[in-house]
């Protein structure tokens, strides 16, 4: 019976059927990537802020060490610990911070129908978004100082570095922020070659002082 029907249906509407059916295939595809395009910029915009905020102190933060201990004229072996000193308690305090803040904030938003539980879980996944992204931008000035090179060779490096992944960190705000890759990119360096320059003149002056 099927044959029967095949052979007795209009060719044209067979084509039609078939050829609604092909066209619906790339149009699902589409509304699948425009909605999980549209989950994830809103999930990123949802933690923009711990991200570019948490980065943004990592590097400055971790590259001031590098350059008060250059400008200190003090060995690499002192840039490694301060440098990681400062990752592990001003990346957790941070992120505490932020776990604290969040949940504070909630409670006063919510009120009496404030959820201990959900609102503990909401605020733990921005105090992670925030440890991780202030961990794994800092390290990035302290990778040359792992290598056997000569001090100003590592610092340098550290320099170039610093400023590149600030300039990236910076415009990648514009994924889910709309603004111009440049400005952005160029605003966190400015604030990173400020900080950068006035850990090293301290540093600078602590050495001339001392000596």
């Amino acid at each position: 019976m099927l044959f029967a029907a095949l052979n007795s249906a209009p060719v044209d509407g067979l084509l039609g059927v078939a050829m609604t059916t092909d066209e619906m295939k790339p149009r699902q595809w589409r509304t699948l990537f425009e909605q999980f395009s549209r989950r994830h910029v809103s999930t990123g915009r949802h933690y923009i802020k711990d991200v570019v905020f948490a980065a943004n102190d990592g590097i400055i933060t971790t590259f001031a060490v590098v350059a008060g201990v250059r400008g200190a004229e003090l060995s690499p072996l002192v840039v490694l610990a301060l440098g990681f000193a400062n990752l592990a308690a001003d990346g957790l305090s941070m992120a505490v911070g932020n776990y604290l803040g969040i949940k504070s904030e909630r409670a006063a938003e919510l009120g009496s129908d404030f959820i201990e539980r959900d609102e503990s879980r909401h605020a733990v996944r921005h105090a992670a978004v925030t440890w991780v992204s202030f961990a794994s931008a800092g390290l990035v000035p302290l990778l040359p100082y792992l290598f056997s090179l000569p001090s100003h060779v590592s610092f340098r490096l550290s320099v170039a570095l610093a400023a590149m992944t600030l300039f990236t960190v910076g415009s990648l705000r514009t994924v889910v922020t709309r603004q111009p890759p440049w400005r952005s990119g160029l605003e966190m360096l400015l604030v990173g070659a400020l900080a950068g320059a006035t850990a090293f003149i301290a540093g600078w002056a602590v050495q001339a002082t001392v000596n």
